[in-house]
Protein backbone atom coordinates (compact mmCIF):
# COMPACT_ATOMS: atom_id res chain seq x y z
CA UNK A 1 0.00 0.00 0.00
CA UNK A 2 2.86 2.46 0.56
CA UNK A 3 4.49 1.89 -2.64
CA UNK A 4 1.96 2.71 -4.34
CA UNK A 5 1.06 5.73 -2.61
CA UNK A 6 4.92 6.52 -3.36
CA UNK A 7 4.39 5.85 -7.11
CA UNK A 8 1.22 7.91 -6.92
CA UNK A 9 2.84 10.56 -5.71
CA UNK A 10 6.00 10.15 -8.02
CA UNK A 11 3.28 10.06 -11.19
CA UNK A 12 1.54 13.73 -10.01
CA UNK A 13 5.05 15.14 -9.75
CA UNK A 14 6.48 14.05 -13.12
CA UNK A 15 3.12 15.32 -14.23
CA UNK A 16 3.21 18.80 -12.84
CA UNK A 17 7.23 18.67 -13.34
CA UNK A 18 6.17 18.48 -17.19
CA UNK A 19 3.43 20.87 -17.02
CA UNK A 20 5.23 23.81 -15.31
CA UNK A 21 8.10 22.78 -17.87
CA UNK A 22 6.25 23.09 -20.58
CA UNK A 23 4.80 26.68 -19.65
CA UNK A 24 8.14 27.39 -19.17
CA UNK A 25 9.09 26.71 -22.60
CA UNK A 26 6.01 28.13 -23.84
CA UNK A 27 6.32 31.23 -22.46
CA UNK A 28 9.46 31.50 -24.15
CA UNK A 29 12.10 30.10 -21.53
CA UNK A 30 14.87 28.44 -23.68
CA UNK A 31 17.01 25.75 -21.38
CA UNK A 32 20.59 26.80 -19.89
CA UNK A 33 19.37 30.64 -20.13
CA UNK A 34 16.53 30.85 -17.87
CA UNK A 35 15.78 29.75 -14.53
CA UNK A 36 12.88 26.87 -14.29
CA UNK A 37 10.97 26.07 -11.17
CA UNK A 38 9.90 22.43 -9.91
CA UNK A 39 6.91 22.03 -8.27
CA UNK A 40 7.55 20.84 -4.50
CA UNK A 41 5.08 19.66 -1.68
CA UNK A 42 6.54 19.93 2.27
CA UNK A 43 5.36 18.36 4.85
CA UNK A 44 5.92 19.57 8.04
CA UNK A 45 5.60 17.57 11.16
CA UNK A 46 5.80 19.35 14.79
CA UNK A 47 7.29 17.74 17.63
CA UNK A 48 3.92 17.14 18.88
CA UNK A 49 2.86 15.13 16.03
CA UNK A 50 0.29 18.19 14.25
CA UNK A 51 0.90 18.03 10.17
CA UNK A 52 0.84 21.01 7.81
CA UNK A 53 1.31 21.26 4.14
CA UNK A 54 2.41 23.79 2.20
CA UNK A 55 2.87 24.04 -1.63
CA UNK A 56 5.41 25.90 -4.30
CA UNK A 57 8.17 25.90 -6.78
CA UNK A 58 11.86 25.68 -5.88
CA UNK A 59 15.07 25.49 -9.26
CA UNK A 60 16.72 24.25 -5.95
CA UNK A 61 18.12 21.00 -4.96
CA UNK A 62 19.50 21.13 -2.04
CA UNK A 63 16.49 20.72 0.71
CA UNK A 64 17.02 23.50 3.05
CA UNK A 65 16.73 25.81 -0.28
CA UNK A 66 13.62 24.44 -1.34
CA UNK A 67 12.21 24.66 1.67
CA UNK A 68 13.03 28.47 2.46
CA UNK A 69 12.14 29.63 -1.62
CA UNK A 70 8.76 28.13 0.01
CA UNK A 71 8.99 30.48 2.73
CA UNK A 72 9.53 28.02 5.12
CA UNK A 73 12.76 28.16 8.06
CA UNK A 74 14.93 25.82 8.09
CA UNK A 75 17.30 24.77 11.58
CA UNK A 76 20.18 22.80 11.40
CA UNK A 77 18.18 20.10 13.71
CA UNK A 78 15.60 19.56 12.05
CA UNK A 79 15.13 15.85 10.08
CA UNK A 80 14.57 16.07 6.77
CA UNK A 81 13.66 13.60 3.97
CA UNK A 82 12.95 14.21 0.02
CA UNK A 83 10.74 11.87 -2.41
CA UNK A 84 12.05 11.55 -5.32
CA UNK A 85 15.70 12.88 -4.89
CA UNK A 86 15.45 16.63 -5.93
CA UNK A 87 18.51 16.20 -8.08
CA UNK A 88 16.37 14.24 -10.82
CA UNK A 89 14.95 17.80 -10.86
CA UNK A 90 11.20 16.73 -11.62
CA UNK A 91 10.20 18.13 -8.10
CA UNK A 92 8.57 16.19 -5.41
CA UNK A 93 7.96 15.95 -1.77
CA UNK A 94 9.96 17.23 1.30
CA UNK A 95 9.21 15.84 4.95
CA UNK A 96 10.70 17.94 7.98
CA UNK A 97 10.15 16.74 11.50
CA UNK A 98 10.62 19.62 13.52
CA UNK A 99 12.89 19.28 16.35
CA UNK A 100 11.54 20.29 19.97
CA UNK A 101 12.53 24.03 20.64
CA UNK A 102 13.50 24.83 24.38
CA UNK A 103 13.86 28.39 26.06
CA UNK A 104 16.76 28.98 27.78
CA UNK A 105 17.26 32.19 30.09
CA UNK A 106 20.83 31.67 30.97
CA UNK A 107 21.24 34.77 33.18
CA UNK A 108 20.23 37.96 31.32
CA UNK A 109 20.48 36.22 27.63
CA UNK A 110 17.53 34.36 26.17
CA UNK A 111 17.79 31.79 23.72
CA UNK A 112 15.97 29.30 21.80
CA UNK A 113 17.43 25.71 20.97
CA UNK A 114 16.46 23.11 19.03
CA UNK A 115 17.30 19.37 20.20
CA UNK A 116 15.88 16.03 20.01
CA UNK A 117 16.84 14.99 23.40
CA UNK A 118 14.42 14.23 26.67
CA UNK A 119 16.12 15.84 29.53
CA UNK A 120 17.29 18.81 30.37
CA UNK A 121 21.03 17.78 31.41
CA UNK A 122 21.28 15.91 28.34
CA UNK A 123 20.38 19.79 26.87
CA UNK A 124 23.03 21.34 28.49
CA UNK A 125 25.41 18.81 28.00
CA UNK A 126 24.44 18.47 24.01
CA UNK A 127 24.51 22.56 23.47
CA UNK A 128 27.88 23.14 25.89
CA UNK A 129 25.88 24.65 28.46
CA UNK A 130 27.99 24.70 31.88
CA UNK A 131 27.01 25.03 35.30
CA UNK A 132 28.70 26.70 38.39
CA UNK A 133 28.65 25.61 41.62
CA UNK A 134 26.80 28.27 43.14
CA UNK A 135 24.27 29.08 40.44
CA UNK A 136 20.45 28.45 40.56
CA UNK A 137 18.59 26.67 38.10
CA UNK A 138 14.44 26.11 38.00
CA UNK A 139 15.21 22.31 36.75
CA UNK A 140 16.92 19.01 37.92
CA UNK A 141 19.15 17.11 35.10
CA UNK A 142 16.44 14.57 35.44
CA UNK A 143 13.59 16.74 33.86
CA UNK A 144 11.83 16.31 30.91
CA UNK A 145 11.88 18.77 28.28
CA UNK A 146 9.57 18.98 25.10
CA UNK A 147 8.80 21.64 23.02
CA UNK A 148 8.00 24.69 24.36
CA UNK A 149 9.94 24.02 27.54
CA UNK A 150 11.31 27.14 29.24
CA UNK A 151 14.38 26.70 31.08
CA UNK A 152 15.80 29.17 33.72
CA UNK A 153 19.76 29.56 34.74
CA UNK A 154 20.59 31.72 37.46
CA UNK A 155 24.44 32.75 37.41
CA UNK A 156 25.57 33.32 40.97
CA UNK A 157 29.04 34.63 41.60
CA UNK A 158 30.37 34.70 45.35
CA UNK A 159 33.18 37.41 45.62
CA UNK A 160 35.39 39.74 48.21
CA UNK A 161 34.87 43.14 48.21
CA UNK A 162 37.30 45.10 50.36
CA UNK A 163 35.95 49.28 51.12
CA UNK A 164 37.60 51.78 53.17
CA UNK A 165 35.41 54.18 54.78
CA UNK A 166 36.32 57.55 56.84
CA UNK A 167 35.75 57.40 60.33
CA UNK A 168 34.80 60.96 61.89
CA UNK A 169 36.78 62.72 64.45
CA UNK A 170 35.49 64.42 67.53
CA UNK A 171 35.66 68.16 68.37
CA UNK A 172 36.59 68.89 72.05
CA UNK A 173 36.87 72.07 74.19
CA UNK A 174 40.00 72.91 76.10
CA UNK A 175 40.99 75.91 78.10
CA UNK A 176 44.21 77.21 77.51
CA UNK A 177 46.38 78.76 80.51
CA UNK A 178 48.99 79.91 78.10
CA UNK A 179 46.69 81.59 75.82
CA UNK A 180 45.39 85.21 76.76
CA UNK A 181 42.12 85.10 78.37
CA UNK A 182 38.68 84.89 76.06
CA UNK A 183 41.18 84.27 72.64
CA UNK A 184 40.21 80.99 70.64
CA UNK A 185 42.93 79.21 68.55
CA UNK A 186 41.94 75.93 66.70
CA UNK A 187 44.58 72.70 66.56
CA UNK A 188 42.92 70.56 63.20
CA UNK A 189 41.68 67.53 63.44
CA UNK A 190 42.08 64.42 60.87
CA UNK A 191 39.87 61.73 59.92
CA UNK A 192 40.56 58.44 59.95
CA UNK A 193 40.34 55.65 58.10
CA UNK A 194 38.51 51.88 58.19
CA UNK A 195 38.67 48.84 56.49
CA UNK A 196 35.78 46.79 55.73
CA UNK A 197 35.37 43.34 53.80
CA UNK A 198 32.28 41.80 52.92
CA UNK A 199 31.42 38.53 51.04
CA UNK A 200 28.92 39.79 47.91
CA UNK A 201 27.15 37.47 46.25
CA UNK A 202 25.66 38.28 42.78
CA UNK A 203 22.60 36.90 41.00
CA UNK A 204 22.96 37.83 36.90
CA UNK A 205 25.14 40.28 37.67
CA UNK A 206 22.73 42.03 40.68
CA UNK A 207 24.34 42.13 44.19
CA UNK A 208 21.47 40.24 46.69
CA UNK A 209 23.25 39.57 49.14
CA UNK A 210 26.44 41.40 51.39
CA UNK A 211 27.66 39.89 54.63
CA UNK A 212 30.62 41.74 56.37
CA UNK A 213 33.50 39.15 57.52
CA UNK A 214 36.12 41.77 58.58
CA UNK A 215 36.86 45.26 59.87
CA UNK A 216 39.83 46.79 60.77
CA UNK A 217 40.65 50.30 61.65
CA UNK A 218 44.23 51.31 59.53
CA UNK A 219 44.04 55.34 60.77
CA UNK A 220 42.81 56.54 63.96
CA UNK A 221 40.97 59.89 63.82
CA UNK A 222 42.78 62.69 65.47
CA UNK A 223 40.45 64.95 67.43
CA UNK A 224 39.92 68.43 66.34
CA UNK A 225 40.58 70.53 69.79
CA UNK A 226 38.98 74.12 70.41
CA UNK A 227 41.16 75.99 72.84
CA UNK A 228 40.10 79.12 74.73
CA UNK A 229 42.61 81.22 76.48
CA UNK A 230 42.10 81.23 80.34
CA UNK A 231 45.70 83.40 81.00
CA UNK A 232 44.66 86.64 82.92
CA UNK A 233 47.19 89.67 82.78
CA UNK A 234 46.01 92.55 84.42
CA UNK A 235 47.05 95.96 82.70
CA UNK A 236 45.17 98.03 85.47
CA UNK A 237 43.18 98.56 88.43
CA UNK A 238 40.36 100.39 90.70
CA UNK A 239 38.85 100.17 93.00
CA UNK A 240 35.53 101.45 94.84
CA UNK A 241 31.53 100.92 95.26
CA UNK A 242 29.11 99.52 92.83
CA UNK A 243 25.75 100.42 92.29
CA UNK A 244 22.80 98.82 90.86
CA UNK A 245 21.51 99.74 86.77
CA UNK A 246 17.96 98.71 85.83
CA UNK A 247 19.36 97.33 82.65
CA UNK A 248 19.82 93.53 82.55
CA UNK A 249 23.02 91.97 82.36
CA UNK A 250 24.92 95.42 82.04
CA UNK A 251 28.44 96.28 83.38
CA UNK A 252 28.73 100.37 83.42
CA UNK A 253 32.28 101.37 84.27
CA UNK A 254 33.20 104.78 85.43
CA UNK A 255 37.10 104.26 84.33
CA UNK A 256 37.27 102.34 81.39
CA UNK A 257 35.77 102.40 77.94
CA UNK A 258 32.98 99.60 76.46
CA UNK A 259 34.77 96.56 74.91
CA UNK A 260 36.90 96.80 77.88
CA UNK A 261 37.60 93.45 79.58
CA UNK A 262 37.51 93.27 82.87
CA UNK A 263 37.50 91.24 86.01
CA UNK A 264 35.43 91.96 88.98
CA UNK A 265 36.25 90.75 92.65
CA UNK A 266 33.80 91.28 95.96
CA UNK A 267 33.09 89.09 98.82
CA UNK A 268 36.05 86.23 97.52
CA UNK A 269 34.02 85.83 94.09
CA UNK A 270 35.62 86.98 91.06
CA UNK A 271 33.29 87.31 87.54
CA UNK A 272 34.60 88.38 84.47
CA UNK A 273 32.86 90.16 81.51
CA UNK A 274 33.13 93.37 79.27
CA UNK A 275 31.88 96.60 80.08
CA UNK A 276 28.92 97.56 77.93
CA UNK A 277 29.33 101.17 78.31
CA UNK A 278 31.23 104.28 79.98
CA UNK A 279 29.61 106.97 81.97
CA UNK A 280 31.33 108.99 79.28
CA UNK A 281 31.41 112.70 80.18
CA UNK A 282 29.13 112.51 83.12
CA UNK A 283 30.79 112.21 86.28
CA UNK A 284 30.03 109.28 88.58
CA UNK A 285 29.16 109.70 92.18
CA UNK A 286 31.93 110.37 94.49
CA UNK A 287 33.64 106.56 95.21
CA UNK A 288 31.72 104.74 92.40
CA UNK A 289 33.71 103.22 90.05
CA UNK A 290 30.41 100.74 88.67
CA UNK A 291 27.10 100.25 87.75
CA UNK A 292 26.22 96.51 87.80
CA UNK A 293 22.61 94.69 86.95
CA UNK A 294 21.03 92.42 89.61
CA UNK A 295 22.15 89.14 88.20
CA UNK A 296 26.31 90.08 88.27
CA UNK A 297 25.69 91.45 92.27
CA UNK A 298 23.55 88.07 93.00
CA UNK A 299 26.79 86.57 91.93
CA UNK A 300 28.82 88.63 94.09
CA UNK A 301 26.46 88.05 96.76
CA UNK A 302 26.35 91.69 97.03
CA UNK A 303 23.16 93.32 98.29
CA UNK A 304 20.51 94.07 95.46
CA UNK A 305 21.76 97.95 96.48
CA UNK A 306 24.97 97.47 95.14
CA UNK A 307 28.46 96.31 96.78
CA UNK A 308 30.16 98.55 99.48
CA UNK A 309 33.93 97.71 97.70
CA UNK A 310 34.91 96.18 94.77
CA UNK A 311 38.13 95.41 92.82
CA UNK A 312 37.81 96.07 88.59
CA UNK A 313 41.15 94.49 87.55
CA UNK A 314 41.71 95.86 83.63
CA UNK A 315 42.29 92.43 81.36
CA UNK A 316 44.46 92.26 78.30
CA UNK A 317 42.72 90.58 75.17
Amino acid sequence: MRNFFYALVLVSVVVFGFFISSKSFASGDVAGSAVVNFPYKIIEVKPTGERSETAGASANIAPEKIITDLGLPYYLEDKISTLPDPKLRIGGVVTINRAAAISVKDGKKLTIYRSWVKTAGELLLEKNIELGTDDKTSFQPDSQIFDGSQLTIVRVAITTVVEVKAIDFQILQKDDPNLDYGKKRVEAGGKGEKKLTYRVRREDGEEVERTLIDSQVTKNPKSEIHYTGTKVTILSSVRGRATRTNIANYIVSANYPRGTLVRINANGVSIIGMVNVTWGTATPPDGIVLDLSQSYLSQLKCSSSGCPSVLVEEIKQ
